[in-house]
């Protein structure tokens, strides 16, 4: 079975490693080997660069691991939730701007649901996110990812 991976999901992560390297080559002299930073700038780049690599190889295991149709039903669920909870939100600007910072790493395929549903609980909590609405998104997220 051929497996097709959608590269232009990954060009940002792509990118991001290929910053992160410049990074490193721009503190790092050419008769150095960049494997062993010695200086404290060279292992604050190398650390970055490993962190970048990290996160591509995740979105990479995604796409490869992950079908289509979840993916897409994860999404539709995601979108769902922001709609409704920005609505709860619209006189709170500060938690409407963190909902959006999520809505938007969502959007890079970068989504931390147990983050998110920890935002939504703290929303919750602090009386900022009534008690049905919280029921519902947490019920679509639950459903959607399996957990």
């Amino acid at each position: 079975m051929a497996v097709v991976i959608d590269i232009q999901s990954l060009l940002p992560r792509i990118n991001a490693v290929g910053s992160a390297l410049d990074v490193l080559v721009s503190v790092t002299d050419a008769s150095e080997r960049v494997s062993e930073p010695t200086t404290p700038e060279q292992q604050a780049a190398m650390r970055q660069v490993n962190i970048e690599r990290g996160k591509l190889y995740e979105d990479l295991l995604t796409l490869l691991v992950k079908h289509p149709a979840k993916r897409a039903a994860e999404a539709a669920a995601l979108r769902a939730v922001f709609v409704q909870v920005s609505r709860c939100l619209k006189d709170q600007p500060l938690a409407l701007e963190t909902l959006e910072a999520y809505e938007e790493d969502a959007a890079n395929s970068h989504s931390d649901v147990p983050r998110l549903r920890g935002f939504l609980q703290g929303l919750y909590a602090g009386k900022s996110l009534p008690f049905e609405d919280y029921c519902e998104v947490d019920a679509l997220i639950v459903s959607a990812f399996d957990l």
